[in-house]
C-alpha cells in the first residue's frame, strides 16, 4: 500500500497536470512549464553542477562536492532525462540526478540531447552513443566504468543505446538502470489503456502524439525506437523499477519477458501504488527515497562484482540483419571512426 506520502503527492501531480495542459498547443512553453515545476526540486547540497558543451547539444556535470561524498571517483553515471523524447532537460532533473549522485558517490553527466519534433530520431541515440564513446575518448574511463541511467523515455533511451553499442561491437557499460521506462513506441502495451485512468501524469492521447514526433518515418517497432523489440544477448546488466500505477506498466513487464528469452541479466523492481517516476518526489515520499537507495544498493553490487558484458564477440552485420523492418541513414551505423569527421570536439 502507497504511504501517505505518495497519495498526497499523486493528488498534486494531477492539479500539475491540469496546469500543464493549458500549454499542450504550445510546445515552447510547455517546455519552460516543466523545467519550472521540477526544478522546484532541488538538488542536495552536497552536489555542484558544471555545464558541458558539445557542438549539437550540452550536458551537465553533478559532482559530488567533497571528497568524502566522491567515493569512486573513476567511475560516472551517463544520465538520460525523460520527456517523451519532445521536453524535459538537464536542469528539470537536477533535483533527481543529485540524489542520485549524492546516494551513489559518483559523478554523473546528464545530457540534453536533441529533442523532438525538430530532432526526430535517430538525433538523441546519437547524441547518447556520442557522449558515451566521449567519457571514453576523452575522459579517459573503460565502459566498465560507465552506468547509464534515465527515467521515461530516457530509459527507453539508455536500453536503445545498449542495443546500438552491440551492434557496433562496442564495450557495454558496466550496467544499466532505468525508472519507469518507455520501451513500447507502438504503444501496443494493454496498460496503456487499462491504467490511463491510475496514472496521474502520463495520458495515452500526449504520449500518441509524441511517439510519432518521435519515431517520424521510422518503424515504430523497430528495437533502437522501441527496445521492447530488441535483442539483449550480451548487453550490461540492467535494473528497471516500475510503479503498478502507470500506463507504461506493460513496457517494462513486457521487457522483461523479452529479454529473458536472450539470458539477459534483467531485474525488475515493481512498486506496489507507485507513479510515473516517483522517484522525483524523494524530499517528501519515502517511496521515493527507499528506490533510490536500492538503485544505489544496486550498483554497489555491481562495482563489488565488478560484472561487465563485453560486446567484442558481437558481429555488427549479424546484429544488424535482426533489426526489425526499417532502415536509417545514420552516423553511427558507420561505427567509430566516423566520429572524427561527424562533430569537432
Amino acid at each position: 500500500m502507497a504511504s501517505i506520502q505518495a497519495n498526497l503527492a499523486k493528488y498534486f501531480i494531477r492539479q500539475l497536470r491540469q496546469r500543464s495542459l493549458a500549454h499542450m498547443n504550445s510546445l515552447s512553453q510547455l517546455r519552460i512549464e516543466q523545467d519550472n515545476a521540477l526544478s522546484r526540486i532541488r538538488p542536495p547540497k552536497n552536489v555542484n553542477f558544471k555545464t558541458e558543451p558539445f557542438v549539437k547539444f550540452s550536458a551537465e556535470w553533478a559532482i559530488p562536492a567533497t571528497a568524502l561524498g566522491n567515493r569512486h571517483p573513476d567511475k560516472v553515471i551517463m544520465y538520460l532525462h525523460g520527456g517523451g523524447y519532445a521536453i524535459g532537460s538537464a536542469a528539470s532533473h537536477r533535483g533527481l540526478v543529485g540524489k542520485i549522485v549524492s546516494e551513489t558517490g559518483i559523478r554523473a553527466l546528464s545530457l540534453d540531447y536533441r529533442l523532438a519534433p525538430e530532432h526526430p530520431f535517430p538525433a538523441a541515440l546519437e547524441d547518447s552513443v556520442y557522449a558515451y564513446l566521449w567519457l571514453m575518448d576523452k575522459h579517459g574511463y573503460d565502459a566498465n566504468d560507465i552506468f547509464i541511467m534515465g527515467d521515461s523515455a530516457g530509459g527507453g533511451l539508455c536500453l536503445s543505446t545498449l542495443l546500438k553499442l552491440k551492434e557496433m561491437g562496442l564495450p557495454q557499460p558496466l550496467a544499466a538502470c532505468v525508472f519507469s521506462p518507455w520501451t513500447d513506441l507502438s504503444l501496443s502495451g494493454d496498460s496503456f489503456d487499462t491504467h490511463s485512468d491510475k496514472d496521474p501524469l502520463l495520458m495515452p492521447e500526449h504520449a500518441k502524439k509524441w511517439a510519432k514526433w518521435y519515431h517520424a518515418e521510422m518503424d515504430a517497432n523497430h528495437p533502437h525506437v522501441s527496445p521492447l523489440f530488441g535483442d539483449y544477448s550480451g548487453t550490461a546488466p540492467i535494473l528497471i523499477q516500475v510503479g503498478t500505477e502507470e500506463i507504461l506498466l506493460s513496457d517494462t513487464l513486457r521487457m522483461v519477458s523479452n529479454a529473458k528469452k536472450f539470458n539477459a541479466d534483467i531485474k525488475v523492481d515493481i512498486w506496489e501504488g507507485m507513479f510515473h517516476v516517483w522517484h522525483f518526489g524523494w524530499p517528501y515520499v519515502p517511496e521515493a527515497r527507499d528506490a533510490i537507495v536500492k538503485i544505489a544498493d544496486f550498483v554497489d553490487a555491481r562495482l563489488k562484482a565488478n560484472i561487465v558484458s563485453q560486446a567484442e564477440n558481437i558481429s555488427p552485420k549479424y546484429a544488424q540483419q535482426n533489426q526489425a523492418p526499417g532502415n536509417y541513414d545514420s552516423w553511427l551505423k558507420y561505427g567509430t571512426d566516423m566520429m572524427k569527421n561527424f562533430w569537432e570536439y
